[in-house]
């Protein structure tokens, strides 16, 4: 073979090994490439699943998935943007039940048993077995019906109880501070009621009366009466206290709750005077959730009175619960159950009426 030829077919030999030699280069950096991407995409998988884990792990009470899909107010009690309460969930009233029995532990341990009876055969002050809680059901009915997503959460919400009473017996609050451990004022007026209040309630306890200035009024009337708002009244001009009445310092409700400015659940029971009391609240720093207002004792012609002034002041009626009408934030109003869908303890001891 001659020089000129054998030249010839090295230099072709050696573009056809520079050619595979490209191509196999080419071929690893492909296969490199898509092992690199692979590994992207295996480590970008590994980090959604990672947020998204730790995402419901915070989420759920519990630290798991949370079984409930449910909407809950913010933790700022005092944000008046987070009054809003969706209560509406998958379970059923008998799965919320069986939760109930199977699953809630109260705040109060020696109350378990206590609760669970009030949160799913209510309470009536005419039963055998009554032992406290309020007079009609009203208390198991509200948590099951529009705080809920509170209790299966372990949520705290806080509570005024205006004419707070006895700590225990006929008490519309004594199960949100024994069952759910939630925050609260107490405000009564009456002397005997203040040593069990305060050693046996968790409530913050003040002795007074609400008005909208700071002021002296007197208390006192019939012992024998269980009731506070009724007896009630100014001192006479000459500054002599007749004989069984005492004196009462009083104060405007916000005095009472410091800075806070959003309550989860105002309840209302003054014997007859609930519409001078909601007069003396500022409406405009304070706001409220759920509130239960006594008003079988107010005068049949202030009803309406009463029903207008709350829509005044941005709240409608829910529900009527014997001696007690329900109100909540006219825009949340659309949120809840209306009569014929709310849960309702065994026994027919609420007579339930639908707000207007």
């Amino acid at each position: 073979m001659s020089l000129l030829k054998r030249n010839t077919l090295f230099q072709r030999q050696g573009e056809e090994d520079q050619s595979r030699t490209a191509v196999r280069n080419s071929s690893l950096i492909s296969r490199r490439g898509k092992r690199s991407k692979t590994r992207i995409w295996y480590l970008c998988g590994i980090v959604f699943a990672s947020l998204s884990l730790v995402y419901i792990y915070q989420s759920s009470p519990s630290g798991g998935p949370d079984p409930y899909n449910s909407n809950v107010r913010s933790d700022n009690a005092d944000d008046s943007s987070s009054m809003k309460m969706i209560t509406n969930n998958n379970m059923t009233f008998d799965q919320q039940t069986e939760w109930i029995k199977n699953n809630f532990r109260s705040a109060d341990p020696s109350e378990q048993e206590w609760c669970i009876k009030a949160l799913t055969q209510g309470n009536y002050w005419k039963q055998e077995d009554y032992n406290g809680g309020s007079q009609f059901g009203g208390d198991g009915f509200i948590a099951r019906n529009l705080f809920w997503d509170y209790v299966v959460r372990s949520k705290k919400g806080f509570y005024v109880e205006a004419g707070a009473n006895h700590y225990r017996l006929l008490s519309a609050t004594f199960l949100y501070d024994k069952c759910f451990g939630w925050e609260g004022l107490c405000v009564e007026p009456q002397q005997r009621y203040q040593n069990d209040l305060v050693t046996k309630r968790s409530c913050k306890t003040v002795r007074a009366c609400l008005t909208k200035e700071k002021t002296q009024m007197m208390i006192g009337g019939m012992p024998e009466h269980r009731g506070a708002g009724a007896f009630i009244k100014p001192i006479p001009e000459d500054g002599v206290i007749p004989d069984r009445f005492e004196k009462v310092e009083c104060a405007p409700l916000q005095d009472f709750l410091g800075s806070r400015t959003h309550v989860d659940l105002f309840v209302l029971d003054v014997e007859g005077a609930e519409l001078p009391v909601l007069d003396t609240i500022d409406w405009h720093t304070t706001t409220f959730s759920v509130l239960q207002i006594e008003t079988n004792k107010v005068p049949k012609r202030k009803q309406s009175v009463l029903k207008q002034d709350m829509s005044n002041r941005g709240y409608e009626e829910l529900y009527s619960i014997e001696a007690d009408t329900i109100y909540v934030p006219a825009n949340e109003r659309f949120n809840f159950r209306n009569s014929s869908e709310a849960w309702q303890p065994p026994g027919e001891i609420v007579n339930l009426l639908q707000g207007d």
